[in-house]
């Protein structure tokens, strides 16, 4: 396939569609999907959802345009509404329609994600959030518990839109999640055909009719949409304007209309320096605004000097949830990633060592504060040696150098298809870190590698700093 061919075909089919509509037909096709909004939708979604029509049709009006044509439709709307409207008169009335107001949504797994409705989840690159969200949702669609200790609602299907990530590679992560159950020949057959993945999702007029039978055919199904940005960035939206959460509301319209007990959860990043607070997600404060429910995935903090600053080697999760049907909780789950490494020789007789997920294993540690106290409460370990805080790749590199003797190894040597020139640097920092394993030497344009006379003492003492923190 073409480079951009993905793209730029469903863009341009969308274009000749509405290249053959003349401005009147246009006009007249907005005002009709404006007036439908208006008596379906509540009146939060009327603007978003209006400048998202206007962008589908090439954007013949501008905002001032659309919001006359909303305003217009209101009051119409109203006035033919207001004659039949019903009042609350008395007491047991008010009291019996609050009630259904405020009752809560419920939970799909207990203190992360709603039962129903739409939710943002947001985190630093490469925090998990992809991973864990599938690990989790797998094992509960298995029929197990999402995470052990930790309660969960069964629901149809999981039906996966995977666009920032290749759909194997998602798919990845819901077999590591089913391979770290007990029997997981049983769990797939409990899976069935329950777990469906998309290598993306484009809403033209076809994905949009694509997307609603989907939820039409597999009600009380849960949607992973992978990431917004993508999907808005495939039809020319930038995340900083407010057409942003119009994209948001097209994908709850689709879902929603066919399925109001659908779970639909969208994928987001956080802007840069991001410190964990509510305002952190990136692009327009309407993102935010379009959904009924906040996921923030991130770290558990530590002091480092007078600073809060994010554990880097940790497998636990901290998951912030807020929104208008749950409150705000914050809980944390441990996810063990385990992989397994495979040592192979290329056709030039070169050595690479290929890494693979074998399994997950996940464990609920409780809400934030009672796993704040567990850690508290951890008794002094000793202290870390060497050979233990090193990585893999770095113990590798460690054994040719060692193989190498007094004639040493050219650092350039250790760069492959399977290791950058980025990872020698890290993992031979990691060796050169106190007590050092090894010692480098210029010779010429080159780095040569020796090992360090003291390298055999050195790799199984202590630690001074309680154990390095690396993230390859």
């Amino acid at each position: 396939m073409p480079p951009g061919r993905r793209v730029e075909e469903p863009s341009r089919k969308l274009q000749e569609t509405v290249g053959k509509l003349s401005f009147q037909q246009k006009l007249e096709t907005i005002e009709n999907s404006i007036s439908q909004i208006v008596r379906e939708r509540d009146r939060k979604w009327h603007m978003p959802m209006a400048r998202n029509v206007n962008l589908m049709f090439g954007k013949p009006l501008n905002d001032k345009e659309i919001e006359v044509i909303v305003r217009k439709e209101i009051a119409n709307y109203k006035e033919a509404d207001f004659a039949g409207a019903k009042p609350l008169i008395g007491g047991r009335a008010v009291r019996d329609a609050s009630k259904r107001a405020r009752k809560l949504g419920g939970y799909l797994i207990k203190g992360i994600l709603p039962r129903k409705g739409c939710t943002l989840v947001a985190g630093k690159p490469k925090v998990g959030k992809t991973s864990s969200l599938v690990s989790i949702l797998t094992r509960l669609l298995a029929g197990a518990e999402p995470a052990e200790g930790l309660r969960g609602r069964p629901f149809n299907k999981l039906i996966i839109f995977s666009d920032d990530q290749a759909a194997e590679r998602t798919g990845a992560y819901a077999d590591g999640a089913v391979e770290g159950l007990p029997d997981p020949d049983a769990a797939w057959e409990v899976i069935g055909d329950r777990l469906e993945i998309y290598n993306s999702l484009i809403l033209n007029e076809d994905g949009v009719e694509r997307l609603t039978a989907l939820a039409q055919n597999n009600p009380g199904s849960v949607f992973i949409i992978d990431s917004l940005a993508s999907t808005a960035g495939r039809l020319g939206v930038d995340e900083n304007t407010a057409d942003a959460a119009g994209i948001i509301y097209t994908m709850r319209e689709a879902i929603e209309s066919v399925d109001p007990e659908a779970s639909t959860i969208i994928i987001h990043h956080t802007k840069k320096g991001d410190s964990g607070a509510q305002d952190s997600f990136r692009g327009s404060s309407a993102i935010p605004g379009a959904v009924d429910h906040n996921l923030l995935i991130s770290r558990p903090t530590k002091v480092s000097g007078s600073q809060k600053v994010e554990e880097d080697m940790t497998p636990d999760r901290i998951f912030h949830l807020w929104g208008r049907d749950v409150g705000e909780t914050k809980t944390v789950l441990r996810m063990h990633f385990n992989r397994v490494e495979e040592f192979i020789t290329d056709e030039w007789g070169d050595d690479e060592v290929i890494e693979y997920l074998k399994d997950v294993d996940v464990k609920h540690m409780g809400s934030l504060s009672e796993y704040e106290k567990l850690k508290a409460e951890e008794p002094a370990t000793d202290p870390q040696i060497r050979r233990n805080v090193i990585s893999q790749t770095a113990f590798n590199l460690y054994q040719k150098i060692k193989e190498a003797g007094s004639k040493g190894i050219d650092q350039s040597s250790f760069v492959s298809a399977s290791l950058s020139k980025v990872n020698v640097s890290k993992a031979l920092g990691q060796l050169e870190e106190f007590p050092p394993l090894i010692k480098k030497e210029k010779v010429g344009r080159s780095n040569v590698i020796y090992i360090h006379p003291d390298a055999e003492r050195n790799i199984d003492a202590p630690v001074q700093n309680g154990g390095a923190e690396y993230d390859f």
